[in-house]
């Protein structure tokens, strides 16, 4: 819990956070015995930790693709334009054993 609100809000908002659910009363009573809501609640705030980190990245992917993607595009198209060039057939008075008479 301290690490999702950390990176979202601080370490003070993280360490409030995770006080709060440390000191809780439901918390503590569920905590304290051996079933699987302990679980429960740990997985739940691993998934919207996740989850969390998951938006971020899509959002920073996003916003390279818009800013950085143009100036990657125009070295790729001239990079593609070379290699069609050299796929094409070149004539036979270009060709390395070709000689004039």
């Amino acid at each position: 819990l301290y690490v999702a609100v950390r990176h979202s809000f601080g370490p003070l908002a993280a360490t409030i956070a995770a006080l709060v659910m440390a000191i809780t009363p439901a918390a503590v009573l569920i905590f304290r015995f051996n079933n699987p809501d302990a679980l429960l609640t740990l997985l739940l705030v691993a998934a919207v930790a996740l989850g969390q980190t998951l938006v971020l990245a899509v959002l920073l992917a996003a916003w390279l693709g818009v800013v950085v993607g143009p100036a990657l595009r125009r070295p790729a198209a001239a990079i593609a334009r070379r290699a069609r060039r050299r796929a094409e057939p070149s004539p036979p008075w270009h060709a390395p054993g070709w000689r004039s008479s």
